[in-house]
């Protein structure tokens, strides 16, 4: 069995995945890139050594 990893941008897209997921009833993985993860929690995450949101 194989699952579905969609890369999400925001909260909105999150929403959208986890929601489809419940109605299919199909387990999901959520990805964020390093730079979609600090946009998501804000600039108070450390990103030291790493290129994104920069």
């Amino acid at each position: 069995m194989a699952y579905p990893a969609v890369n999400v941008t925001s909260t909105q897209t999150v929403n959208g995945v986890l929601e489809a997921a419940a109605k299919a009833n199909s387990p999901v993985i959520i990805q964020f890139s390093n730079g979609g993860a600090l946009s998501y929690a804000g600039k108070s995450l450390d990103n030291s050594g790493e290129k994104g949101g920069q």
